[in-house]
């Protein structure tokens, strides 16, 4: 791993934080829900892509979303894992949101902030890596994700991971994942923190 995108640069000040949620099936969420409760509850600006503009990617108010981008020090990404990637809001906000003149090319307004993943997924963490069922780590699987940033200028933090969140899971280990998020927002998360 690039040693640069295991850790933010620490700022005195506490960062202006925006966490931009995708999750078709919010509703029936029990982590995201916790996790989007625990950003907004930490002074975190929480949009909720679905919420905002259902399932139509063409919806998407691409200079609302770019206000709320340019107001944060830090963005974060926060969904589930779908189909080995994010889900696909998400993609179409990166495509149309981020887009040139804005986040890359002449005029570009975004280097230098900051991006953080915040990805659930329900097999364990160990399945995420060669000796395990998946045979990729994540890292390996958001890639794309550190790609885009890097080409954005931006910087790209540690991918913070809640793995194991299937059905049935007792309230105390959402309750636990929502608790070290929150930590992450507040910049107290220990480095061996970031993927549980």
């Amino acid at each position: 791993e690039n040693a640069n995108a295991l850790k933010f640069i620490k700022k005195g000040a506490k960062m202006k934080t925006l966490v931009v949620l995708s999750h078709p099936n919010f509703a029936a969420s029990r982590l995201n829900k916790a996790l989007a409760n625990a950003a907004k509850n930490a002074g975190a600006e929480v949009r909720h892509l679905e919420g905002l503009y259902g399932t139509d990617a063409l919806k998407i108010d691409v200079a609302a979303e770019q206000e709320a981008f340019l107001r944060a020090d830090r963005i974060v990404f926060l969904f589930p894992m779908m189909g080995f990637g994010v889900p696909s809001m998400l993609k179409a906000y990166i495509d149309y949101v981020l887009s040139r003149g804005f986040a890359y090319g002449q005029g570009a307004k975004i280097a230098g902030k900051q991006l953080q993943i915040a990805v659930s997924a329900g097999g364990a963490l160990g399945e995420y890596s060669k000796h395990g069922a998946i045979k990729f780590s994540l890292n390996e699987i958001l890639l794309p994700l550190q790609c885009y940033a890097d080409f954005c200028e931006l910087v790209y933090g540690r991918i913070f991971a809640s793995c194991g969140v299937e059905p049935g899971v007792p309230d105390s280990a959402i309750e636990a994942h929502a608790a070290r998020f929150m930590r992450l927002l507040n910049d107290e998360l220990e480095e061996h923190e970031y993927q549980i």
